[in-house]
This record gives structure tokens, sequence and C-alpha cells, in this order.
């Protein structure tokens, strides 16, 4: 069916199906289509994998077709891949971490694990965690 077809595309691509707007789901016959495959009918509809039809439906248990299923294919073959996940920069050891001038940027989360850790002059592209390795000691974070 359509909605399972989104279910396997969204699968395939890795797509974060979770992360999807099923609010921005448009479709005539959204309540038709089930809680199980909501959230990748969003994923593939946003990238118009598969789209709905000119009346507003999507038509979620209609059988796909093959038409249909190249479309899809070839329109998802053309997405960029996703991402590869970014390691974190871990802090494990007292000591000052990032340059004197300038600006370091990081891609990606940090952590800092250790007290005694100066951060300095760093735009973080991702989440700065202070773990409970810190203890009761202290982490300076200077321009960050």
């Amino acid at each position: 069916t359509r909605q399972e077809a989104a279910l396997m595309l969204s699968r395939l691509a890795k797509l974060d199906a979770a992360q999807a707007d099923t609010a921005a789901l448009g479709f005539t016959d959204v309540s038709r289509i089930g809680g199980w495959s909501r959230n990748a009918v969003a994923a593939v509809s946003e990238r118009n994998w598969l789209s709905g039809y000119p009346d507003g439906s999507f038509q979620p248990e209609r059988d796909l077709t093959r038409a249909e299923a190249v479309v899809a294919l070839d329109r998802s073959m053309e997405a960029p891949a996703p991402a590869e996940p970014v390691a974190d920069t871990v802090y494990k050891e007292a000591g000052t971490y990032g340059p004197s001038s300038g600006t370091e940027e990081v891609t990606g989360d940090v952590v800092i694990a250790a007290a005694g850790v100066t951060l300095q002059n760093t735009v973080i592209h991702g989440n700065l965690t202070l773990e409970k390795g810190i203890g009761e000691g202290d982490v300076q974070l200077k321009k960050v």
C-alpha cells in the first residue's frame, strides 16, 4: 500500500521520521493514514517522494502503482545522503581548550567530563554537556 511504501522509503533512506511534522499533513483523508505510518508519510511527502492526488487525498490503503514506485524511488535517489553522525568532542582532562584569540568552530556536541577545564573562543554547533565527572570542581567558559 502507499502507506507501507512510505514507511519502507523512510527506513531505507534512514529518515528521522519522528521529526516529521504530522500536523502539516494536509491530505483530505489524513484520518485513514495508520498511526504506525503517519510520521513516515509526513517525512516522504515533505520531500515530495510520494505526493497526494489532485483531489487532496493520499489514499494510504491504495496499492502503489509501478509508476508511483518508480517516481518515488527516483526522487529518493536524487536526495542527498543522510549526514554521517559527528563524533562528540570530549574533554576528559583539566586544561585550556580553544584558541587564545580568534574563534574555533566545533561541529557536533561537546562534553566536559572533568574539573579544571577552561573552554574559550569556541562556537559549538551542537549541545554542550557538563558531566558528573566534574564533581565539585570548576569549569570555565570564556566566549563560548
